[in-house]
């Protein structure tokens, strides 16, 4: 009797099925998936961000970069007034002059280069000499005034100016040795020539030499500096 009571299991299982399957099954709700995100692809109006490149200061070339002319071309011209031998006193001779005098040998007209915010140049003024009889115990005796001019004409733009250097001529000298000192007090001037300004400079003192010596050489310097 076991096969029947086999056989009436299986069917009472197959009845259970047929149960479950007229049933109605509840609905299954998934849940929502999440947004698809667009592709870069897809988006068409994103704004434009600009980048400005700086090079860094290792890839400029000299080639772009400009700079000022760096030399200035002038030229000189020298004179004295009241004249380029000036003469002194002296009690002991007849008309009261000076048995000497002092002589200046201006340099003739020159052209001179510096360079602009460099060193200062050089500009010869001219030589100085002196002579005199005089004795030790009746030396001639200066105290004379005169002034130095020097006119400066710019080559880039021709631009002309004169500077004018008051001087002073003291002291006493003998045929044996001189005590004479040439001073300028105001020995510093400037002048604007063009895009450049030229700062002069006269020897402050010197010491002219005895009629025995050679000739003392006055120079000016000159600084280029440019127009601000």
């Amino acid at each position: 009797m076991l096969p029947n009571s086999n056989r009436a299991g299986r069917f009472t299982a197959r009845l259970g099925l047929e149960s479950l399957e007229s049933r109605a099954v509840p609905a299954v709700v998934l849940p929502a998936s999440a947004p698809v995100q667009a592709s870069v692809s897809s988006v068409t109006n994103a704004p434009e961000v600009k980048i400005d490149y700086q090079p860094a200061a290792s890839q400029i070339t000299t080639a772009s970069i400009t700079t000022a002319a760096t030399s200035a071309t002038f030229y000189v011209h020298r004179s004295i007034s009241p004249g380029a031998v000036l003469v002194g006193t002296n009690a002991k001779t007849g008309n009261h002059k000076s048995t000497g005098s002092v002589a200046f040998a201006l340099s003739k007209d020159s052209t001179t280069t510096a360079t602009v915010n460099g060193s200062s140049v050089n500009v010869l003024v001219g030589a100085v000499t002196t002579t005199s009889s005089a004795s030790t115990s009746y030396p001639d005796s200066y105290n004379v005034s005169f002034s130095v001019s020097l006119t400066l004409k710019d080559a880039s733009s021709g631009a002309v100016g004169t500077l004018v250097f008051k001087g002073t001529i003291t002291g006493a000298i003998n045929n044996q040795g001189s005590g004479l000192k040439m001073t300028f007090p105001t020995y510093y001037q400037k002048l604007t020539l063009g895009k450049n300004v030229y700062n002069v400079n006269m020897p402050y003192a010197t010491w002219l030499p005895a009629p025995s010596s050679g000739p003392v050489y006055i120079n000016a310097t000159v600084k280029v500096t440019p127009k601000v």
